[in-house]
């Protein structure tokens, strides 16, 4: 993998969770995301933010792969983002998924950044896996 897209990936991923965070904690004071919801979302944040940094990242192509099936996938859900321009994919309802038995964990999966879609958290991580089987690596 390229340093310089790595450095662009995971410097993408460090500046949407800096600005998540101030996002998340005023979602939660609006009442729009309860008490377990924004500790999933932290939770979540901070074991993508470790393993990136322990260099558990996916090859670029492994990546790309991954982030082009969760864009296909129907279980795919985008959101807005604080960042003009950028919106997050989830693989089912942001934070939670689906509900057991759906194989969605409500996890970050891309960002559509100017219309191109990116890996982020999720699916650059090498050692995560799709709970509906859907990433052949």
């Amino acid at each position: 993998m390229s340093s310089s897209l790595f450095t662009t990936r995971a410097g993408a991923v460090l500046s949407l969770a800096a600005l998540g965070t101030k996002e998340l904690v005023g979602m939660a004071l609006r009442g729009v995301l309860g008490p377990e919801q924004l500790w999933t979302a932290f939770r979540g944040a901070r074991k993508c933010l470790e393993a990136l940094a322990r260099g558990d990242v996916a090859s670029d192509v492994v990546a790309e792969a991954r982030v082009g099936g969760c864009d296909a996938c129907p279980s795919c859900v985008r959101t807005t983002s604080p960042l003009a321009g950028v919106q997050g994919m989830y693989c089912g309802k942001p934070l939670d998924g689906d509900g057991p038995g759906t194989g969605t964990c409500g996890c970050l999966v891309g960002l559509t950044v100017g219309g191109r879609v990116q890996p982020a958290c999720k699916s650059l991580v090498r050692s995560e896996t799709c709970g509906q089987r859907r990433w052949a690596t």
